[in-house]
Formats: structure tokens, C-alpha cells, sequence
């Protein structure tokens, strides 16, 4: 179990932590000053379990330095690195607004996707992520950065509009102190362009996955979504992309265009720069009255998507997690045992199978304890060191998970819910979901 920090961290105090993954855990901090000066930043530390691993260190101060070079409104910003007993850590900017996995996890699979507001946003992340593509050294040389994570959980909208590119931790770049180990992935697996399962990659591979997270956030699922990681690769890799339009009656054929270029499967097929992808998104924007949009339409959709404020005390909506995890935990320590395996017809019943109901019960024996434990774990704030990306894994399955069970296939959806818990999230919104969609499919199980 990974202990909290005291209540300080540097000069920076403490108001609750945001997230924690396999290589850093990062907390909303404020710095006080005189006169009633307060400042909201966001506090970033190498995890404890590391700091004695040279190569952790390396990896961590090089995404320092390289996030230190960057100034651009699309990009959150680092101010300060040092250390704390050891530990270093850098201060970044605190950005008021959700993340694009947790809008598209509140729009959920039906919601209204207003694809002139998505654009816009997305026309800001290229923007970004060009000011990192053209970054030089001190010498005048390119750095060649490729952020290789550009995924929904690392674009996060400020509440006034504006969004910004997080977490360089992967980035690959020529001034890297840290070499990365060969044959080692980096990025994450429903994100990654074809290219980076050879590793070598340049920024078009950010390109792509932009393209990904524009499909994602405008139809509710990604591009590519089996069960079978080979199949998945097979698909991938052959461009085998369903258009927008083959399921999303009126979906904008230009911005569907922009997407499937984003998505080729050659390089040198797609978009070649972050600016020339964003002057795309923009003129799709202001080429048609009816998905015009900037900051301020942007800002009202993501307060009205997001409600939560940063104005709420942290100590309230944790207090509120950990409620609606003991509250879940709860149901699911006293929901019945045995229940046998059901389908759900077109009219709503439900018919038993009794040739699978022994093994479908101890499916849903097994899937219930694992919940528990994840919601348990969520309540008592546990950290266990698991790799960074796991709550993000966990998210694609679950989004998975809901859209089978919507389309009224319950025991796929229970496979996909199984790999979201085998996922090990630590997210306690995350792990409630998980926990509230387990109990939906018993619920339509039962007799």
C-alpha cells in the first residue's frame, strides 16, 4: 500500500490527489503566499517505488525538461522541478476542466455529440501538439518530438474552452537521456498507429491517434474494438475502419473525411502536420453555420457535459466517491449468489440456458468478488503500482462492455466487463461504473 505524503509537497500544499499510475502520482496543490496569495497548480512526483531506479528518474526529469521548452495555450505548462526527500517532482499548470474520457463517459453511447464543438477542440490539441513537432534545441536543431500517448485521458478542456495536451512522459525526442529499451511499446494499445508496433515513429503517428480520439469522442466507441488482440492488429493494420456514417445517420461527410485521412494506415497518407490537420478541423468549423463553434460555445457544452465544478471542495467530492463506492460494495456483498445465466429477447423477458447456468453462475460469482475488490480498494485508497495506463485499458472496456449491453448482448458484455476489472483501474468514478454495469447485467439475468 502506497502511504499519502504528509501535507506538503516542496513549498506546495496539498489539496487531494488526482491520479496515480505506474510511474508518478500527481496531486492538486496550492501555494501560499502573503497577502492571501493562493495558486492552483497541479504537483507531479516520481513514485516513491522508483527513485532509486536510475532509469525512472531519467525517464521522469527528461519529460521535465522537455514539458520546461514548451509555451504554447495548447499545451499545459511546467513551471518548477526539484525534490522533496529525494523524490523529484515538477509543478504544473492546473488546468479547471475534465478530460476527454470522462466527457465522452458522460455523454455516454447515446448522447448528443455536437461535432462543431469536438472539431474545434481537437483544432486546438493540433496545435499543440505542432508548436511540440517543431520544437528545436538550443542549437537550432529539431528535436523530433512524438508524444506517442496522444489519447482522450491526455486532452484535458478547460472550463473557458480551451484545450491542452498533458502528460510528455513517453514522448520520444533527440535530447532524451533515457533510451528506450528495445522492443518495448510505448503508448497505449487502442491509440497506437500501425507503425509504432516497430517503433520507429514520427509525428505523424500523433496524427494518427488523433484520429482515433476524433472517432471516439464523435461516435462513442473507437475505430477498431475486438475482443482478439490479432484480430484488432489484422484490422488495424489493413485500414479496416468503419465510416461514421455507416451507423451515425447525418454525420458530416466532410468531417468524416478528415477523420479516415487522420486514420490511413501509411504515413505519408494522412495529414502531414498538426497545423495542416487543424486549418482542416477549423474549416469545417466555419464552412457551415450549423457546427460553428469556439471557446465560448465549447465552454458551455463542457459545464453542461461536466457540471462538477472546481469550485466544489475536493474533500466533498471525494467524500461523495468513496460513498457511492461503499454504497456499491454494499449491493453487490448482498446481491444473490446464484443466479442462473439468461437472455434477453427483442420483447424484454428473459430465457433461461439452463445447459450454461452452472458455468455462467460461477462467471458471475467470480466477476462479483473481483468488483468488490476493486471497489474496496477504490474505498481504502489503495495504490499498487500498476503500469501507467491502466485506468485508461479499463475505460475501453468498459466502454465496450455498456455498447454490448445496449445492444442487448449481456454475456459478451460480461466478457468485455471481466477484461475491465482484469484491467486493475484504480479510478474510484471508474470503478463505481464498473461496479453499477455488473449490477445492471444481474439485474437483467435474474428470473
Amino acid at each position: 500500500m502506497m502511504p499519502e505524503l504528509p501535507g506538503r509537497i516542496g513549498r506546495y500544499e496539498i489539496d487531494h490527489r488526482i491520479g496515480a499510475g505506474g510511474m508518478a502520482l500527481t496531486y492538486r496543490c496550492r501555494l501560499e503566499g502573503i497577502g492571501g496569495f493562493s495558486k492552483r497548480v497541479v504537483v507531479k512526483i516520481l513514485h516513491p517505488d522508483h527513485v532509486g531506479d536510475d532509469a525512472y528518474v531519467q525517464m521522469f526529469l527528461d519529460e521535465a525538461r522537455l514539458s520546461a521548452r514548451m509555451h504554447h495555450e495548447n499545451v499545459a505548462a511546467v513551471f518548477e522541478v526539484g525534490d522533496d526527500h529525494g523524490i523529484p517532482y515538477m509543478v504544473m499548470e492546473h488546468v479547471d476542466g475534465p478530460n476527454l474520457a470522462t466527457v465522452t463517459r458522460n455523454i455516454g453511447l447515446q448522447g448528443e455529440r455536437p461535432y462543431g464543438h469536438i472539431a474545434h477542440i481537437f483544432a486546438g490539441v493540433c496545435r499543440g501538439l505542432a508548436h511540440a513537432h517543431g520544437l528545436k534545441d538550443d542549437e537550432g536543431k529539431p528535436l523530433g518530438i512524438v508524444h506517442r500517448d496522444v489519447s482522450l485521458g491526455n486532452i484535458v478542456v478547460s472550463r473557458r474552452g480551451v484545450a491542452k495536451v498533458i502528460d510528455f512522459g513517453i514522448a520520444k525526442f533527440a535530447d532524451k537521456r533515457n533510451v528506450t529499451q528495445v522492443g518495448l511499446l510505448k503508448g497505449k494499445l487502442h491509440y497506437m498507429a500501425p507503425e509504432q508496433l516497430e517503433g520507429e515513429v514520427d509525428h505523424r503517428a500523433d496524427l494518427y491517434q488523433v484520429g482515433v480520439c476524433l472517432y471516439w469522442l464523435c461516435t462513442g466507441r473507437p475505430p477498431f474494438h475486438d475482443d482478439d488482440p490479432a484480430r484488432l492488429w489484422k484490422a488495424r493494420l489493413e485500414g479496416e475502419v468503419i465510416p461514421p456514417s455507416r451507423f451515425i445517420q447525418g454525420f458530416p461527410p466532410e468531417l468524416e473525411e478528415v477523420i479516415l485521412t487522420c486514420l490511413a494506415t501509411r504515413p505519408d497518407d494522412r495529414w502531414q502536420t498538426g497545423e495542416e490537420l487543424a486549418d482542416m478541423l477549423e474549416a469545417f468549423c466555419y464552412s457551415h453555420p450549423r457546427w460553428a463553434s469556439g471557446p465560448d460555445d465549447v465552454s458551455r457544452w463542457i459545464k453542461q457535459v461536466v457540471p462538477l465544478t472546481e469550485d466544489d471542495e475536493p474533500s466533498q467530492r471525494m467524500r461523495t466517491s468513496t460513498s457511492q463506492a461503499r454504497r456499491s460494495l454494499g449491493e453487490l456483498m448482498n446481491a444473490p449468489a446464484a443466479l442462473p445465466a439468461a437472455e434477453v429477447t427483442g420483447h424484454g423477458e428473459h430465457t433461461l440456458r439452463p445447459d450454461s447456468a452452472a458455468s455462467a453462475v460461477r462467471a458471475r460469482v467470480g466477476l462479483m468478488a473481483a468488483v468488490a475488490l476493486l471497489v474496496l480498494a477504490a474505498v481504502l485508497g489503495l495504490t499498487l503500482g500498476r503500469p501507467t495506463g491502466s485506468d485508461a485499458d479499463a475505460e475501453v472496456y468498459l466502454e465496450e462492455a455498456n455498447r454490448l449491453a445496449d445492444e442487448g448482448k449481456p454475456e459478451e458484455a460480461r466478457a468485455m466487463l471481466e477484461r475491465a476489472v482484469a484491467a486493475d483501474p484504480q479510478d474510484a468514478q471508474l470503478v463505481v461504473a464498473i461496479s453499477r454495469l455488473s449490477s445492471r447485467l444481474d439485474a437483467a439475468a435474474a428470473p
